[in-house]
């Protein structure tokens, strides 16, 4: 299964030849470029090249040696020195694709929410250069008004690219962790698995075989150790699933107690919130000035929690008032345990 991780390195890659045009670059140069190893760059590229999106023409050619375990003899062999080159699809093979103003919107949220979590290098300026050209588009079409500034990391470029260093490697990691209302911080040894996007991104890992989760904006100091045991990653693994589908019962559990027909629900959003309105089947909306004003009907204070995470500071405003205090009150707990 592709990561998130590879389809950002994918999409890195492919910006890096695009802005080489014709020119041949070799498996070794991308693979010193991006840090990777030449076989990964080879096999991501040969996944995007025989990627198959129902009813749209890929808009690119790449030339490449052979998979490694698929060389026959014939052609350039697979290796550090063999040529890559990208060319494109005349105009006419291709048409163009048309991205409505809420399209733009929703990519423009997702690209900000993986920008968030990628390191500094090239992976986060292709990623950067993508949304310019979003933004930029929708400017000249007349929404420029309507889109926000670039996020800012919440953790120093230099520790989290440790963090995804060590995932990527399967080492230990020794973190500072700062809970709220303690001065002091924690310093944990932990296995590092992955790093969820999200309004408020989070390193999920495992200490001492049971499943932890660790604010990114509360990790301080990070030291690398040693790599990962064999039987410790399959341990990691098995707490985070668990931890997974503990959590879809709970949610089950807690859509199972929806009051018949809900309850109605006003939200007052700020303009990145569109994303998430036009997802929300059967709500009404409309505009107060540069304001959303959102109507819908709640099944369930679980999963209004839920919903509120995902939308995040774009949250101005909720009614009823005893909603609003009782997710004030939800939050709030969540707030104390983290």
């Amino acid at each position: 299964m592709t990561t998130v991780q590879e389809i950002v390195q994918t999409n890195a890659i492919l910006v890096y030849l695009a802005t080489m045009e014709d020119t041949e670059v070799t498996l070794g140069e991308l693979a010193v470029h991006f840090a990777m190893d030449w076989r990964d760059v080879l096999r991501l590229l040969w996944d995007a090249n025989t990627v198959d999106i129902l009813g749209i023409a890929i808009p690119f050619d790449l030339s490449l040696p052979d998979p490694v375990d698929q060389w026959d003899g014939e052609g350039p062999q697979p290796g550090p020195d063999a040529p890559v080159s990208l060319g494109r699809h005349g105009a006419l093979d291709v048409p163009e694709l048309l991205v409505t103003f809420p399209e733009t919107i929703i990519l423009t949220a997702l690209l900000d929410a993986v920008l968030a979590v990628t390191p500094p290098g090239s992976e986060a300026q292709a990623l950067q250069n993508t949304r310019q050209h979003l933004t930029e588009a929708a400017s000249q079409a007349g929404y420029g008004a309507a889109f926000w500034a670039p996020p800012q990391r919440l953790i120093p470029g230099d520790r989290l690219e440790a963090i995804t260093s060590a995932i990527r490697r399967r080492q230990h990691l020794r973190i500072t962790y700062y809970h709220p209302g303690k001065p002091r911080g924690e310093v944990v040894d932990i296995v590092p698995w992955e790093i969820t996007t999200g309004h408020t991104p989070v390193l999920r890992a495992s200490r001492a075989g049971s499943a932890r989760s660790y604010r990114l904006d509360r990790i301080g100091d990070v030291e690398p150790g040693g790599a990962v045991k064999r039987s410790e990653g399959a341990a990691t693994r098995r707490s985070l699933i668990q931890e997974d589908r503990e959590a879809r019962h709970d949610a089950r559990v807690g859509e199972a107690r929806w009051t018949d027909g809900g309850q109605e629900v006003l939200l007052r959003l700020d303009r990145p919130g569109l994303w998430a309105v036009e997802t929300l089947p059967g709500a009404r909306w409309h505009r107060e000035g540069d304001v959303l004003v959102v109507r819908f009907r709640s099944r369930s204070d679980d999963w209004l929690a839920s919903y509120l995470i995902q939308l995040g500071t774009a949250v101005l405003s909720i009614e009823p008032d005893d909603v609003a205090a009782r997710m004030s009150a939800r939050f709030e707990e969540i707030r104390n345990t983290f």
